[in-house]
């Protein structure tokens, strides 16, 4: 059901691993491959992505510096 007539969301998307298992660098350079991976399809013209289960402040900022 859509609430507001607005053009983002709906999608999701993410990387099925265990946060506690890797390192804060590790997850740095997962975060950035899989914002490279998937740059065609998000950015304030396209698709905004939001945070979600398992991510945090460090995670959008990544995303948002590649955007």
């Amino acid at each position: 059901m859509v609430m507001v007539n607005v053009p983002y969301g709906g999608d999701n998307g993410g990387i099925r691993c265990s946060p506690k298992d890797f390192y804060v660098s590790e997850l740095e350079r997962l975060t950035r491959v899989f914002t490279q991976k998937i740059y065609d399809v998000i950015g304030v013209n396209i698709d905004v992505p939001a945070s979600d289960m398992g991510t945090n402040a460090r995670d959008c900022t990544i995303i948002a510096d590649h955007t």
